[in-house]
């Protein structure tokens, strides 16, 4: 399985400044835009690429967590304290802004987890980012959970595309849900 590098897909390095992104999307969007290249099937998958880099990059939060996650000198100890120091400062168990839509789950492939929902939640949909360790590798993955699930819905979470890697996920739908740090 091979992850995105965003930073490669824009043509970036991992320095650069929002207005140095902003400026490496339009180029880039421009360039492979697939109304300018409607002969070339590949042009779609590139802009979609480039967009998708864009929507993580060009948002501070987004682009905090992808550095983590995705920064080889990062530790698991790196990931905690700065999830620790969020939880510090946005008032105990009220979810951090780095992952405000995620909780963090470390997983093992091929196990049963249960996702504990809010209604809405449940309702609408969400995601959850599950972090996988190996050894001493460690790869995030983000859980999609579709909207219209209920108590007890059961969902095979493939991780990154790879169908030999996945995750059993049991939904638990509970009011005070909000309420729990993780």
């Amino acid at each position: 399985m091979s992850r995105k590098d965003y930073y490669y897909i824009l043509k970036l390095t991992r320095d650069a400044s929002a207005s140095e992104i902003k400026s490496a999307y339009r180029k880039l969007a421009l360039e492979y835009h697939p109304d300018h290249h409607q002969e070339d099937p590949g042009a779609e998958e590139k802009f979609k690429n480039i967009s998708e880099a864009y929507s993580v990059l060009g948002d501070e939060q987004k682009r905090k967590e992808y550095d983590l996650m995705h920064n080889p000198h990062s530790t698991m100890s790196d990931v905690y304290e700065h999830f620790e120091h969020n939880m510090r400062w946005n008032g105990g168990c009220k979810r951090s802004n780095l992952f405000r839509r995620s909780t963090v789950l470390i997983v093992n492939p091929g196990q049963a987890y249960e996702f504990i929902l809010t209604p809405q939640e449940a309702r609408h949909g969400t995601e959850r980012l599950v972090l996988v360790t190996i050894g001493r590798k460690r790869q995030g993955y983000r859980v999609r959970i579709p909207g219209g699930v209920n108590h007890g819905t059961q969902i095979k979470a493939i991780l990154g595309g790879d169908e030999n890697s996945y995750i059993f996920v049991r939904i638990t739908i509970s009011e005070s849900a909000r309420s729990n740090c993780m």
